[in-house]
């Protein structure tokens, strides 16, 4: 069985733009692409950013990415949020936090293994309760 092979679009997209980017993996021979959603331009604070227009109009832009992708034979494998956390800086934290509006998801990165080996699962427990925890009391989401 031939594996299938995934590309991070991030700098093509900077490069090219979303919609060429993903035609210009699918030329290369990938199978499926990892898209980024996380450089600055994704940042609904600037005007020229996807994610300062309006509802209807991001779920189109993303639609029309869909449709785009399934006409090319590609695959989103996976995509990428914001990977940058919290920085204790007022501004910056409400934005992060007010961007999970868009889509629903606060995601996190995070090394399992910072408190050894053999307790992967229960770092990630934690983690997730103290994001849950953050959100509900510091932020009422």
């Amino acid at each position: 069985m031939e594996k299938r092979i995934s590309l991070s679009t991030g700098r093509l997209q900077r490069l090219y733009g979303d919609r060429e980017a993903l035609a210009i993996a699918k030329c290369i021979g990938a199978d499926a692409v990892d898209f980024d959603t996380q450089a600055s331009r994704w940042d609904y604070r600037r005007p020229d950013s996807v994610y300062a227009r309006s509802d209807d109009e991001i779920c189109s832009y993303f639609d029309d990415l869909r449709r785009h992708v399934d006409a090319i034979g590609l695959e989103i494998g996976q995509t990428h949020g914001r990977i940058q956390g919290f920085k204790n800086v007022k501004e910056e934290d409400d934005a992060l936090i007010d961007e999970v509006g868009y889509d629903g998801t606060y995601n996190m990165e995070l090394n399992l293994a910072c408190f050894g080996t053999g307790f992967e699962i229960e770092t990630a427990e934690f983690s997730v309760k103290l994001l849950r925890h953050m959100l509900a009391e510091h932020y009422g989401r």
